[in-house]
């Protein structure tokens, strides 16, 4: 039987190698769309933490993408 492996994180927290858990990748969306960069002050002034308000801009992000794909499958 082969032992279950899960991956290693490095001292960053990150699963990948080298990289770290917030990079300028993951917050050009929330400062550079108008909505999406309201929607993270937003959630950042109710008290919530950065890495929350990221994750929610992405879901957010997602959400709007696959609304926008549907509609221009639809047409």
């Amino acid at each position: 039987m082969i032992p279950l492996i899960g991956p290693e994180k490095n001292g960053q927290g990150s699963i990948l190698e080298g990289e770290p858990q917030h990079d300028e990748k993951k917050t050009s969306a929330a400062r550079d769309h108008p909505i999406l960069k309201a929607f993270y002050h937003r959630l950042l002034a109710a008290g919530k933490s950065k890495k929350l308000a990221i994750t929610a801009v992405m879901r957010k992000l997602v959400v709007l993408l696959n609304r926008l794909l549907k509609i221009l499958i639809l047409s």
